[in-house]
């Protein structure tokens, strides 16, 4: 089913969205699921003894000491863009799945935006805080739908007491 092949590339490209990560103060941070869990102590940590060093890394650096604002400014950044991916992922997938245009289905791309302006509105709003840092990117679906329809054989639509009609 062609809505179903859609929702899944959506759903792969989130998660990868997602796990890309995000740049902030000139470092990039990956966001697997381990990372956020990282995160999430580290926040954690922070909020409960703010006075208490912390240690931290972006990737392909060493860990570094981080003040309490910068954790709790990171964090909250990576709530937004998990925030923003998640939210996106299910409108879109409500989108598709009022779709009825085959067409239209298969020229969505992730990041395309919602055809719903209110709720695109709500969806933009999340990120856009003056955050240069985030930045939502379409990404094209490359599947190929030409190979999902099969080539019908009309004979075998007809059964045998049938024949075709002249359209002369």
């Amino acid at each position: 089913d062609i809505k179903q092949q859609k929702i899944s590339f959506m759903n792969q490209t989130c998660n990868y969205s997602i796990t890309k990560g995000i740049d902030y103060n000139g470092e990039h941070y990956s966001l697997t699921e381990l990372d956020q869990i990282n995160l999430a102590r580290v926040e954690y940590s922070v909020k409960s003894n703010p006075d208490l060093p912390v240690l931290y890394k972006a990737d392909g650096k060493n860990f570094r000491e981080y003040t309490a604002d910068e954790i709790l400014e990171l964090s909250s950044l990576v709530y937004r863009w998990v925030t923003y991916h998640r939210m996106y992922l299910n409108l879109i997938k409500e989108q598709i799945s009022s779709m009825t245009d085959i067409d239209d289905i298969i020229s969505l791309n992730y990041g395309t935006s919602l055809s719903d302006e209110e709720k695109q509105s709500q969806l933009t709003s999340i990120i856009s805080n003056n955050d240069p840092d985030l930045h939502i990117e379409i990404i094209d679906d490359d599947f190929d739908y030409n190979s999902f329809f099969r080539k019908i054989d009309i004979d075998s639509l007809m059964d045998t007491n049938s024949r075709p009609t002249d359209i002369l």
